[in-house]
């Protein structure tokens, strides 16, 4: 058990010096947003906005072609008109709203998509597109490098394991191809692209071979994030193995000096505690006259 906790404390020591060291990440670039913004507002005497949110994250449609085991969405209800989401959009731009992240369901699974996109790329929003990758195909790529800013925009694409297996086990659904040729004609067209992997006990020795395939793909960035503690992703989020988690992180971290793949790591806050490893549920409930004090506190 000491030698496990060293090995945790060494590799915690290794992502905090990660993450605190400063990376030009291709995607998400704020500085150049910010230029810009301000750039239009000197130039057009707009008075500045002194309250407002910077990003907003926007679910356009509940819908999804996939039933993924670990997905944390709500995905109830009906769709937005296109109208609605004009509304939406207009307040959003009147409010100055920067960057503007669009998702669901499955964002192109919208027969408007192309209509919402170009929307807000004339409210001069700096788009991201969350997407599983099985519907992109040649022609909606097309229809995006007309509405994109390939400076700024970015377009994040789901991908859970290095192979159909494990994306199957995870996802439900066979589209790993579908999905790997997606990054292809997006890389083609010249797109800022971020694959992003969700980590479940499922998968979570999936990392670094999915990291190394992104970086074969010639993938701007690679993100990691652990599945959240929300609807299907409730069931999952106490499984993970927290060591093993750290292990291909750090695997990750070592080798990525060498891959032209940036890696940008999402870390839950569980995991910046040392006591973390040694805490055997992750919920604590104190009840004392009608209080309940809820400590969510780690994974294991």
């Amino acid at each position: 058990m000491v030698k496990i906790m060293k090995i945790c404390e060494d590799i915690q020591n290794n992502i905090f010096i990660y993450i605190e060291n400063k990376h030009k990440f291709k995607d998400r670039s704020i500085e150049k947003i910010f230029i810009d913004t301000y750039k239009a507002k000197i130039l057009n005497k707009v008075p500045e906005n002194k309250i407002r949110p910077l990003w907003v994250g926007f679910k356009i449609t509940p819908i999804c072609n996939m039933k993924c085991e670990h997905c944390w969405a709500d995905l109830k209800g009906k769709e937005y008109s296109l109208d609605n989401i004009k509304k939406a959009l207009d307040k959003l731009s009147e409010i100055q709203i920067l960057h503007l992240t669009l998702s669901g369901g499955e964002p192109f699974i919208r027969n408007d998509w192309e209509e919402i996109f170009s929307y807000a790329k004339e409210k001069r929003m700096c788009l991201e597109i969350f997407t599983n990758g099985s519907l992109i195909n040649e022609d909606i790529c097309k229809k995006l490098n007309k509405i994109l800013d390939k400076n700024v925009d970015t377009i994040q694409i789901s991908l859970d394991g290095s192979n159909k297996e494990y994306y199957l086990m995870q996802r439900k659904k066979d589209c790993f191809e579908k999905v790997i040729n997606s990054i292809k004609l997006l890389k083609k067209f010249g797109f800022t692209v971020r694959v992003n992997f969700t980590a479940t006990n499922l998968n979570q020795s999936e990392i670094f071979n999915t990291f190394k395939l992104c970086n074969i793909l010639n993938v701007d960035t690679f993100s990691i994030s652990h599945v959240y503690d929300l609807n299907k992703g409730k069931s999952l989020y106490d499984k993970v193995n927290f060591k093993e988690y750290l292990e291909e992180i750090n695997l990750c971290i070592i080798n990525a000096s060498e891959f032209i793949t940036d890696l940008k790591l999402f870390i839950p806050v569980e995991f910046f505690s040392l006591t973390a490893t040694k805490v055997e549920k992750k919920e604590l409930k104190i009840k004392d006259k009608n209080i309940l004090l809820n400590c969510k506190m780690k994974l294991n």
